[in-house]
């Protein structure tokens, strides 16, 4: 949304880049817990509402509760919860891939080609995985570059969102170790992360290559039968199977919309989660009541 928002103003330094606040967007649709949210009720929130800027609303990664307004020590952020009224999602679309088989096979698959197209063309992608990864670092001039080549299950496997902002179909690695590159151990697409720069889910510069063979529900890569020795069962990257049929990858159009009309209501309740509230508008001649 920020990336988005930033581009559709013209943005073209890091002195004018607004960021909007992730503890905006969790804490209203997180339903008061801490176990995650949902891609779609995100993108729902954003179309409704917008966003407030992390100035406003900083991202503190032990309150997942406050929201402004729940109560009078809240911050109300009255003048920017009508500011980010301006700017919306105006379309949320989705790409998907299969769900079953080998459908890639080498960087040059045509399944790819709808994905790639969206990020030449300047958009950024969003998508859900599950978080169990079998990483190493690249090979030849990529030995920098970890990369993530096969997702699988583990005891306490968890569920993460992550931002798609690019591809390399020249990056590899030697999965199956026996000193050659096959076309299916080649190209992956760049994820940007928000663990940082250090640690297992990140390289030194904060991003994480998935590998387009980790997408696959069966490996192409059949040499040294590679995974026999490997913990868990594979699973396809870019997919958490519990919630999606297929891997999706999302896209977002953002646009001004200016509000004439404002409403406040006051709610007393500790389900914010289970609200529902509906506007309606009636002809002025109309009987029926409004």
């Amino acid at each position: 949304f920020s990336y988005e928002v930033n581009k559709l103003n013209g943005v073209t330094s890091s002195s004018q880049r607004e960021v909007y606040s992730p503890k905006w967007t969790y804490n209203l649709i997180n339903g008061g817990t801490d176990l995650g949210a949902n891609m779609e009720n995100a993108y729902l929130l954003l179309s409704n509402f917008g966003a407030v800027k992390y100035n406003d609303f900083p991202y503190d990664n032990s309150d997942f509760t406050t929201i402004p307004g729940n109560s009078p020590a809240a911050n109300q952020l009255v003048d920017e919860r009508i500011e980010a009224l301006q700017t919306r999602v105006g379309l949320v679309y989705s790409l998907t891939l299969p769900n079953s088989g080998t459908f890639v096979t080498s960087p040059t698959d045509t399944d790819l080609n709808a994905i790639k197209n969206q990020l030449n063309s300047g958009k950024m992608l969003t998508a859900v995985t599950r978080t169990s990864f079998d990483t190493m670092y690249g090979s030849g001039s990529y030995s920098s570059f970890k990369i993530c080549y096969r997702c699988h299950t583990t005891s306490n496997q968890g569920g993460h969102a992550m931002a798609i902002v690019g591809y390399d179909d020249n990056i590899c690695c030697d999965v199956n170790g026996n000193g050659t590159i096959e076309p299916c151990e080649k190209g992956a697409f760049k994820c940007a992360n928000s663990y940082g720069t250090t640690g297992a889910w990140s390289d030194t510069n904060g991003y994480k290559w998935i590998l387009y063979d980790a997408i696959n529900a069966v490996s192409a890569n059949t040499v040294n039968n590679w995974e026999q020795n490997l913990t868990g069962t594979r699973l396809q990257a870019l997919r958490i199977e519990s919630q999606y049929s297929n891997p999706k990858f999302w896209c977002i159009n953002v646009e001004h919309k200016p509000a004439y009309y404002i409403g406040e209501l006051d709610v007393n309740t500790n389900r914010f989660d289970q609200l529902d509230f509906r506007i309606s508008r009636t002809n002025a001649n109309s009987s029926a009541p409004s």
